[in-house]
């Protein structure tokens, strides 16, 4: 496709050869890239002229172009002669008329058929692009043979670089090869009498021949021919009417029928593909075409993916082609399966693309289709399972009163420092979490609750000089107004200095000490209420600041417990 190539602006190389492509080439397109320099379009069934836009002003950087062993009719453009640096230019086996432009022939254009020729022989550089009409050679260019017969053989031999033997084909060959290329499936359905050799070929079946004996006609309607038409049958120069519909021909419409005088063509009702040549959608007269000065290639065939009852556009008045939907990669179609767009059926497309892979892995349709929808249920329920956790931790939990301290069960949190920011993290799969349900407890004398082995452990200086702060078992310990006012005192002495915004900082402070009083009686390893509360509430610069300044507050409660428990054992003592 045309519009797709033209997004790889990059791209130097294209091969496509040998692909079974047809239709035109999208010279336009391929013209726009700057950068290509090697196109490769040889052996396939493109028709039409060879295009002009391939060589535009600025943009003709092609050093080999292959379009070789195509169907391609038309002369060659002039404009070709921009490519001033190309070197590889093969165009043999098509349907190219005319003579080649004399600027684009030259010493460096296929340079290697001349390899071997004595540098004195005079030369036609133009026969190492192609040999000339009226003459054939083993690849279609240098060296060439002219055939015999002068002016009558080149009308016979119209095409450059053709290769094989000189056509000189009489009416009886002509047919005898058309009736080996339309019986690969067996011989014709009735009266088949075309290979009876004694037959005067003006009384073969469905054969019509003027008072000159010239065949003027040829119709086989519903004969069971199998195979395809032969390019020979534009040699019958004086042919007005082929019906070879409702068989079961296949291939492309041969371009050379151009050369016949044909008027009436029915190819409907066959397996015929790819698209008519456009010379002749051109031709005057063939199925109505020129009136009013319009010519359609629907008129001779309804393009694939149309329909209608005769296969094409017949007359001004005729039905014309309708849109199909079944699929069908015929030209000329009669019948259509599918003429409405197919309805979304999510249940049928499961099938049709199990059935697909199944063939391509080689296990069951039906297994396949199974695990595809097992596996899309499987997904729907774990989407919904995200959600629904998310979203139920998302719920805020029950607050507790401040109550006595015996109520909650103190928790022992792991700090584990960030590397990066050098702030603690609030993360939970950071904390470990561990109840001291299964240990001894004992209260001190202000009824709080400790663990008569616990180890508290201050700040470590490690090797690195930062400090980082260990296991350590703690609870809320602010239960009375004058631990809240040491508690505050705290936080002002570990309060976070900004030259920038100090206001904004001091926020920050009493922002976080609101939220600390709004959940006393809640052990501090809630880190995830903090963490959401400081999110919802400070964004930015202000919301790291109150990270620190939460850590500096756990951090300060825990210096205030370790003091608040040595003086009570110093006192128990």
């Amino acid at each position: 496709h045309g519009s797709s190539i033209m997004k790889i602006p990059r791209l130097k190389i294209l091969s496509l050869s040998d692909n079974d492509l047809s239709g035109l080439i999208p010279g336009e397109a391929l013209g726009s890239l700057p950068s290509l320099h090697y196109l490769y379009l040889d052996s396939n069934h493109f028709v039409g002229p060879l295009p002009s836009q391939l060589a535009q002003v600025g943009r003709a950087s092609i050093l080999e172009l292959w379009v070789q062993d195509n169907a391609l009719s038309g002369t060659v453009p002039a404009s070709y002669a921009r490519f001033d640096q190309l070197h590889d230019f093969f165009i043999d086996t098509n349907k190219l008329t005319g003579a080649l432009p004399p600027d684009i022939c030259g010493p460096q254009i296929n340079a290697d058929f001349f390899t071997n020729v004595p540098p004195e022989t005079k030369r036609n550089y133009c026969d190492s692009i192609a040999c000339p009409a009226g003459s054939v050679a083993l690849e279609g260019m240098y060296p060439c043979e002219k055939c015999a017969g002068g002016e009558a053989a080149r009308l016979t031999n119209r095409y450059l670089g053709q290769n094989g033997r000189c056509s000189d084909y009489t009416q009886r060959e002509i047919l005898e090869l058309f009736y080996r290329a339309t019986t690969k499936g067996g011989r014709w359905k009735g009266t088949s009498d075309w290979d009876d050799t004694n037959k005067p070929v003006c009384q073969m079946t469905g054969i019509t021949c003027d008072a000159q004996d010239h065949v003027v006609e040829i119709s086989l309607k519903n004969r069971n021919l199998q195979g395809h038409i032969p390019d020979q049958i534009g040699l019958l120069s004086f042919l007005e009417t082929l019906d070879v519909s409702d068989n079961a021909l296949m291939g492309y419409v041969p371009s050379d029928l151009q050369w016949t005088s044909i008027t009436q063509l029915d190819i409907s009702g066959n397996k015929n593909r790819g698209r008519i040549p456009p010379l002749l959608c051109k031709m005057e007269e063939l199925n109505g075409n020129g009136k009013g000065n319009a010519f359609h290639c629907d008129r001779i065939a309804c393009p694939a993916g149309t329909f209608n009852a005769v296969g094409f556009h017949s007359g001004v008045d005729g039905e014309e082609c309708q849109p199909c939907y079944d699929d069908s990669p015929y030209i000329a179609q009669k019948v259509c399966v599918r003429q409405q767009l197919p309805k979304l059926d999510w249940k049928e497309t499961v099938q049709i693309v199990a059935k697909q892979t199944s063939e391509h892995m080689g296990v069951s349709a039906t297994v396949l289709g199974a695990s595809v929808i097992a596996i899309v249920i499987a997904s729907v329920i774990a989407i919904l399972m995200c959600w629904f956790v998310r979203h139920v931790r998302a719920i805020p939990q029950k607050k507790y009163g401040r109550g006595n301290s015996n109520e909650h069960d103190v928790l022992s949190h792991s700090y584990k420092k960030n590397d990066e920011s050098e702030e603690h993290s609030f993360r939970d799969d950071d904390h470990g979490q561990f109840r001291y349900r299964d240990n001894p407890r004992k209260k001190d004398e202000r009824g709080n609750m400790f663990q008569p082995n616990d180890k508290f452990y201050g700040y470590n200086q490690e090797d690195d000089g930062h400090s980082r702060y260990r296991t350590t078992a703690y609870r809320d310990f602010i239960d009375s107004d004058d631990n809240m006012h040491a508690h505050n005192d705290h936080l002002e002495d570990t309060s976070v200095d900004s030259d920038e915004d100090n206001t904004a900082t001091s926020w920050a402070h009493r922002s976080a000490t609101d939220f600390i009083k709004d959940h006393q009686g809640i052990a501090l390893n809630k880190r995830e209420k903090l963490k959401r509360a400081v999110s919802e509430r400070m964004p930015g610069d202000l919301n790291r600041r109150a990270r620190e300044t939460a850590s500096n507050i756990n951090i300060g409660a825990r210096r205030k417990l370790h003091s608040h428990y040595r003086k009570s054992q110093s006192d128990a003592a």
